[in-house]
């Protein structure tokens, strides 16, 4: 079955989100949640690879979790009176502190228990379903989301409009929750495969199950937490806390994602001539760099910071340095930026 697959699993839902350096208060905006990251219905001044401190919380304020994300992705519209404007930007987290991972699975399985019984729960074809007609024929099935009303699948089968179906769902305690509904509409996809919603007519359920309305939304969450469960998405802590591209994340943004969170550690930085560098971290603040070739450390982070191609990684661990650098982290960046943008004037 050539089934499109997403990361992970997640939920639309409404959330108080503040995205810091662009607003100082959090607001309510609806957006998708999943194990990796966030996306949100909002016009917001940032920009592709730039990396922002944010804070999440539950509609219901049970919950809330703060976490670096760095853009991937800005969505924009056209509005006739303000032109081309952001209607929508999406973050992927950044998990360099031990059990964020665990806080925003912890979140999530919150989140889909408040929305399944008013909206539907991507599951991101983590779900494996078992499909019956009333010929007897049978077929496996990927469930794209669930609601109290509905299904979505995909599945090689084509089904007619009002054809009846029987779905059998898996539970995380080996059961399955049967449920009995009819087609609603199938469409083929890029993939060759069709994508098919199915209203649900009546719910089976095992014995000893509440049949009323609350004892199917009760079923139903165990079968989509099965999706959501972080089993496979957590994994132990790595040397490396976040590494990646500087063609996608800058050195700017990593140290000034360094001074935000207080860390303690070394950024390891590798060019296209294999040339390395480290710059060593206590407590956010940048206490030394070297390349190898005896510079300054200042004149190595300004090169640094002027390197748009490369690989990093950094990792946190105790750092024993003296401060060779005798400044904060901002306002070291700033000096530097200040000094690149006069030494661009003169050369022009």
């Amino acid at each position: 079955m050539g089934i499109e697959r997403r990361r992970t699993p997640r939920v639309r839902a409404s959330l108080e989100v503040q995205v810091g350096g662009v607003e100082n208060r959090a607001t309510l905006r609806h957006g998708d949640l999943s194990l990796t990251g966030l996306f949100v219905d909002a016009n917001l001044a940032v920009d592709p690879g730039a990396v922002h401190a944010l804070k999440i919380r539950t509609r219901d304020k049970e919950m809330r979790v703060d976490v670096p994300g760095r853009v991937v992705r800005v969505l924009k519209s056209d509005d006739l009176l303000e032109g081309t404007v952001v209607s929508g930007v999406a973050f992927e987290f950044l998990f360099y502190e031990a059990g964020k991972r665990e806080e925003i699975a912890a979140m999530l399985l919150h989140v889909t228990r408040g929305e399944l019984g008013s909206g539907e729960v991507e599951t991101g074809h983590a779900l494996t379903a078992r499909l019956s007609k009333e010929d007897g024929s049978s077929e496996d099935a990927r469930v794209d989301a669930v609601s109290l009303g509905g299904l979505s699948i995909e599945t090689d089968w084509q089904l007619r409009k009002g054809e009846k179906i029987r779905v059998e769902l898996p539970t995380p305690e080996g059961g399955s929750v049967k449920v009995e509904g009819c087609a609603v509409r199938s469409r083929r996809s890029k993939s060759g495969t069709f994508r098919t919603r199915i209203e649900l007519s009546s719910q089976t359920l095992p014995e000893g199950v509440d049949r009323s309305v609350h004892g199917v939304h009760d079923a139903l969450t165990k079968v989509v937490e099965a999706a959501v469960a972080p089993t496979s998405e957590i994994a132990p802590t790595r040397k490396e806390h976040l590494s990646g591209d500087l063609a996608m994340l800058g050195v700017p943004s990593l140290l000034s994602l360094a001074g935000l969170e207080q860390m303690t550690g070394v950024l390891r930085v590798g060019g296209a001539e294999g040339d390395g560098i480290e710059v060593f971290l206590q407590d956010g603040r940048v206490v030394d760099a070297m390349d190898g070739s005896g510079a300054a450390p200042r004149a190595v982070l300004a090169e640094l910071c002027r390197r748009g191609q490369g690989s990093f990684a950094l990792t946190l661990e105790p750092v024993d340095r003296p401060d060779r650098l005798g400044a904060s982290t901002t306002a070291l960046l700033l000096d530097l930026a200040r000094e690149q943008d006069e030494a661009t004037r003169v050369v022009a």
